[in-house]
């Protein structure tokens, strides 16, 4: 038996056993083969008891009981039946479900390190495969019954030799799985990889995506929405089956037929098959000793009570399920109203809670997994990032912030950027093997608030950092230009120089003056900055605290400081020297 091993040229080879980064081993086999499925005799069985036939308070008292205390079989078989026979609970856990499975999945690459950009792509390859929607459909079964169990099935045989190793997700029915007695929450499979033992056994690493969805604080297995709705399946159900029954006789007289003492038994049936047939054919014939009378139905009476009955009934599900009831049903001023959105905000707060529970799970035990058995677990312990929603829209505002720091000298990570735009990383080469051509354009200057001194401020000046580099390149020759100028050229500051050696030169010190300073006048520009990084909680928060940000800036010293190279200037141009070609025309 020979243990996993991963490389840069062959990415996976096969093998017999699988390691785990905390030294737990899987055997491939039981990677590539489908273990928790039904068999005819196993313990895991192909049969469905019909639960929910029959059931009353007391019964559905005792099954709910069984399911706290360990035996929850017929508790999730009545919550797949419920599903079937109650349209109004199919409907809402299907818009929720739907809600969420309808967004997008996109995966962050932790850092910029090659490895991790690695596996984060290997992720996207997954999600790109199209069948996560549906898969995550069936995840999600975990509304009702408080978790699902989906089987990660690996490929097999010549397919193991392929890179990278892409497997098929399988939900399996929670009655193949059993919490442990001692704790209430560890799941075991019964019937063991082979559904042949009694005792149930622990689940392999690498095989098996648990995902929980507590409606309430406590066991897992009583942290169902069905646990809930049970209640009102039952009373709904008993009062849509007399609402039946009273659909099929209102409106009808009562007919009562009336016999003498002297009436043989043989004339009483003849007289109620008589009253039989008047409701059924309008038709009968009876003995002239016999009467039959038409009892009006009682003014007023209708069947509404039961009407009413099962709209509370939907309307108690709609609460349960999605938190709200304008989405679902037809109620006064609907989704238009103040009611409305705010019924409309609890759905978006499900949603999005939905969403981040789903994504924590993926990336918990599907895309580790797949990293962990493609590339091996990472050196650094970081996996990718798995977000399910809708991106933040990358506005222009963005770009000028993200610009805007840039140029004063903020490091900000390009995978970062291109994340939040939406922009994929760069492909090192195309499908034939060359370069892949790229596009580079110069930002554009970002247009920030002019001081009330009425100098410009740094990203005014320049705001891409290659024209500030090309600035400055001119400013350091003018400078150089003029120090060597004025030093051979002007005979008395010269000999002021040579009569006096210990001060030091002039020039020399207002050059090395002139660039010593960028960093103290920058501070209080910086200052406000990184006062309003260190503050923020969000990105969003971040964006509001950088818009009053700039009003804080103090620019006083650095447009002094800018206006320093303008005197160099003139004294250049007073010494005769044409530094403007030696400049490059800046």
């Amino acid at each position: 038996m020979r243990r996993l091993k991963f490389s840069d040229e062959t990415e996976t080879v096969a093998a017999a056993v699988v390691t785990t980064p905390d030294d737990q081993t899987v055997e491939t086999d039981e990677l590539e083969r489908e273990i928790a499925g039904p068999s005819m005799g196993g313990v895991r069985s192909i049969l469905f008891n019909n639960v929910s036939g029959g059931v009353d308070p007391v019964r559905l008292t005792r099954i709910l009981n069984a399911a706290a205390s360990g035996q929850p079989d017929e508790y999730y078989q009545l919550a797949e039946e419920m599903e079937e026979k109650y349209p109004h609970y199919q409907a809402v856990l299907k818009a929720r479900k739907l809600a969420v499975t309808q967004l997008d999945v996109t995966i962050e690459a932790a850092t910029d390190d090659a490895r991790e950009q690695k596996d984060a792509d290997l992720c996207r390859e997954f999600i790109n495969r199209g069948d996560l929607e549906l898969e995550a459909f069936d995840i999600l079964d975990s509304f009702g019954k408080g978790w699902s169990a989906t089987e990660i099935i690996w490929p097999e045989g010549t397919a193991r030799l392929k890179a990278p190793w892409m497997p098929k997700l399988k939900t399996q029915p929670q009655t193949h799985f059993e919490f442990d007695q001692n704790d209430g929450e560890t799941l075991r499979l019964k019937g063991g990889p082979n559904n042949d033992t009694a005792i149930p056994t622990d689940l392999p690493p690498y095989k098996f995506i648990i995902h929980r969805t507590a409606g309430k604080t406590g066991l897992t297995v009583r942290g169902g929405l069905a646990r809930s709705v049970a209640w009102c399946y039952l009373f709904q159900n008993m009062a849509l089956k007399d609402w039946v029954l009273c659909a099929r006789t209102y409106g009808m007289p009562i007919r009562v037929g009336k016999y003498d003492k002297s009436a043989t038994a043989a004339d009483r049936r003849k007289l109620l098959n008589a009253v039989m047939n008047i409701a059924s054919d309008a038709a009968a014939i009876i003995p002239d000793s016999m009467t039959v009378e038409f009892v009006e139905a009682m003014a007023g009476a209708t069947p509404d009570i039961y009407k009413e009955l099962c709209e509370y009934a939907d309307q108690s599900v709609s609460k349960l399920v999605l938190g709200q009831t304008a989405t679902t049903d037809a109620t006064a001023g609907g989704l238009g109203g103040s009611q409305g959105q705010v019924h409309d905000g609890v759905r978006e707060r499900f949603q999005r809670a939905d969403a981040r529970a789903l994504a924590a799970t993926l990336k918990r035990d599907l895309f580790q997994a797949l990293i962990d058995i493609n590339h091996g677990p990472p050196p650094s312990g970081l996996y990718p990032i798995v977000k399910i929603g809708q991106a933040e829209e990358f506005t222009k505002e963005d770009l000028d912030i993200i610009t805007s720091l840039v140029a004063l000298g903020v490091e900000i990570e390009e995978s970062v950027v291109r994340d939040k735009a939406g922009y994929p990383d760069p492909p090192k080469a195309g499908k034939d093997g060359q370069p892949v051509k790229l596009l580079k354009l110069r930002a554009a200057p970002v247009q920030t608030p002019v001081p009330e001194s009425g100098a410009q401020t740094p990203a005014q000046s320049s705001a891409d950092p290659e024209a500030a580099q090309a600035a400055n390149t001119a400013l350091n020759r003018i400078l150089g230009h003029l120090k060597t100028t004025l030093k051979t050229g002007d005979e008395a500051i010269a000999a002021a120089v040579a009569t006096n050696p210990s001060n030091p030169d002039l020039i020399d010190r207002t050059v090395e003056d002139l660039r010593d300073d960028w960093q103290s006048v920058m501070a209080p520009v910086i200052a406000p900055l990184e006062a309003a990084f260190a503050a923020a909680t969000s990105y969003d928060d971040l964006k509001a605290r950088l818009l009053t940000t700039i009003d804080k800036m103090d620019s006083a010293a650095l447009a002094e400081l800018l206006a320093e190279p303008r005197y160099a200037a003139r004294l250049a141009g007073e010494a005769g020297v044409g530094l403007a070609s030696e400049a490059g025309g800046h």
